[in-house]
């Protein structure tokens, strides 16, 4: 059985505390310490699982994986719509207590791990309702079984008629916000990021981020429904009664900078 989630806090003399997860593998907390630096790093070697943390002052960070598509430094980043064939899939049956389960994804392959530090859960007949992280598992091919090795343990017996679904990190392939956004908006790098590379996000706390429009300082930042990664000025929109439309607030404006400039935003996305 899975261990409960715990951290270790390690402070540095800056006093930057990084939230060392813990490993179910080796009974061990992954990582030792974390340097100012490194926050402005990026690279394709995964050093700390998804979403691990790290609070600076009034900045918050979270581990990351950026997406197939290069970004650049303050632009709003958003996690992937979830794969629709992924989702709803033929299950197997299995017995509680379970570390281990069959899916098969249709049209669209698994690549492997690609939802390891995820989510599966069961959303649909026998075991419905529930939920555990996903541990590992290999590349599966559409329309084929694979098996999915799950940290938390079954808590309800599935069947051939259950059906189940994969849904990755939000800290995993992320990508620009497209206006709209589609999904959840995560936060903004502090640095130019390669494609598939590990980074630190900032998701709390200050930092520029591209304008659209004319922003008021010390009002609410959304965000932009018309360019892509950027913040723009909360508005109401007259109705009855008046209305928010879709707009996403992520922060609070620091200070202004004129459209398609860079203004500091105090992200609030998550506190420390």
């Amino acid at each position: 059985m899975a261990k409960l989630q715990e951290h270790k806090v390690i402070v540095n003399t800056e006093g930057m505390r990084l939230y060392l997860p813990w490993d179910e593998t080796d009974n061990v907390f992954i990582g030792t310490k974390i340097e100012i630096g490194e926050l402005g790093k990026s690279g394709t070697v995964q050093k700390y699982p998804l979403g691990t943390k790290v609070v600076y002052g009034e900045r918050v960070f979270r581990y990351a994986k950026l997406g197939a598509t290069a970004q650049t430094e303050g632009k709003l980043l958003q996690m992937p719509v979830p794969e629709a064939n992924h989702g709803n899939r033929v299950l197997d049956a299995r017995a509680i207590g379970a570390t281990a389960i069959n899916i098969t994804p249709v049209t669209t392959n698994i690549t492997k791990d690609q939802y390891a530090g995820g989510y599966f859960h069961v959303n649909d007949v026998d075991g419905e309702g529930q939920m555990s992280r996903v541990k590992s598992h290999p590349a599966i091919t559409a329309a084929a079984a694979g098996l999915i090795t799950l940290y938390d343990p079954l808590v309800k017996a599935t069947t051939a008629n259950s059906e189940g679904s994969l849904t990755a990190s939000p800290f995993s392939a992320l990508i620009i916000h497209p206006s709209p956004p589609t999904a959840r908006v995560m936060g903004v790098p502090i640095k130019d990021i390669a494609a598939n590379e590990f980074f630190w996000l900032l998701v709390g706390g200050p930092v520029a981020v591209l304008t659209q429009g004319t922003l008021v300082i010390n009002e609410g930042a959304v965000a932009s429904l018309t360019v892509d990664g950027a913040v723009a000025p909360f508005a109401l929109v007259e109705g009855a009664p008046n209305t928010s439309a879709g707009q996403y607030v992520v922060g609070w404006v620091m200070r202004v900078h004129a459209d398609t400039e860079y203004s500091l935003i105090y992200l609030t996305l998550e506190d420390s």
